[in-house]
């Protein structure tokens, strides 16, 4: 999913890290985005006015669905909910879940079969609508902080949402309070390593757009550092990160030999990155997404 975003670009060298305030230095240029980094925390970022800000909040409650309908209603992510249910299931036995950025609910509705009394959350009017389709009402319309429950929840999942998000530590700290004693957290989301790492490269050798379609850059761009650094901060513990499974599937719609092809080419790549991860000790994080769990104390 990318948002359109004309403003233009910065010609500031620097700029404060909204997470420490320790001011980091130019990284690169996506399109019309100037980002930044932190030589503290290792956040990658973006610089937002406030009016921005405010535009970022309404296209997502008004106008994500249109735009990204296929994102949205596709079945192609249904083996990824079978794994993240799977890495979750492997620690926390099954009991209340949240769903934020539940979109469509269709990894709820994979949850619920499976036994879990589920709750999503979602800022689209439209994607609610369906959830409502799929789950019943167990599905609301709004952000993290417009949640008012007195309920506690076993796991919390953010898949694909937290890198979109203005201020996610508030969302990871609200995460915190609505998790139980050893509730588990799970995040999915782009490896900000990976992304970087192609962009740069590219630049050294053209201007021209090559491979920006396979890139992923919102709001921040995360890497396992900064992920790690953070979690432990708010109170976190047992925080495992690895390469999340890939999807890609929507890349190779084009023709059945496609789909074929693309599959193999995908488990190859799963298999040279999840070889690199397990003799390196998952120090060596080359997949293009990153999911992480870690535990309420």
């Amino acid at each position: 999913m990318r948002i359109c975003d004309n403003s233009p670009l910065s010609t500031s060298k620097v700029a404060v890290c909204p997470y420490c305030g320790v001011t980091g230095r130019f990284d690169f240029q996506f399109y019309q985005r100037t980002y930044f980094q932190c030589p503290s925390c290792h956040l990658i970022y973006l610089v937002r006015t406030s009016k921005e800000q405010e535009n970022i909040l309404s296209y997502y409650s008004e106008d994500y669905f249109r735009n990204c309908a296929n994102d949205q209603t596709e079945r192609d992510r249904m083996h990824l909910y079978s794994h993240i249910l799977d890495v979750i299931e492997r620690y926390q036995k099954k009991g209340h879940l949240l769903d934020v950025g539940c979109g469509c609910g269709f990894f709820l509705r994979e949850a619920k079969k499976r036994g879990w009394k589920v709750f999503g959350i979602d800022p689209s009017k439209e994607s609610v609508a369906i959830a409502h389709e799929m789950v019943g009402n167990d599905v609301a319309v709004g952000t993290l902080r417009d949640l008012n429950t007195m309920d506690l929840f076993d796991a919390i999942t953010m898949i694909n949402v937290i890198d979109h998000i203005i201020d996610p530590w508030t969302d990871i700290s609200r995460s915190m309070k609505l998790l139980r004693s050893g509730g588990l957290l799970y995040l999915r989301f782009p490896n900000g390593y990976f992304h970087r790492c192609i962009i740069k490269t590219r630049m050294k050798l053209t201007q021209k757009p090559i491979l920006n379609q396979l890139l992923v850059f919102h709001e921040y761009v995360f890497t396992p550092a900064f992920i790690k650094l953070h979690l432990f901060e708010q109170g976190f513990h047992l925080i495992k990160i690895q390469n999340a499974r890939l999807s890609g599937a929507a890349l190779y719609h084009h023709s059945p030999i496609s789909m074929i092809l693309g599959g193999v080419l995908n488990s190859f790549i799963w298999m040279a990155i999840s070889f690199l991860q397990y003799i390196s000790g998952s120090r060596c994080l080359l997949g293009p997404s990153l999911e992480v769990t870690a535990f309420k104390k």
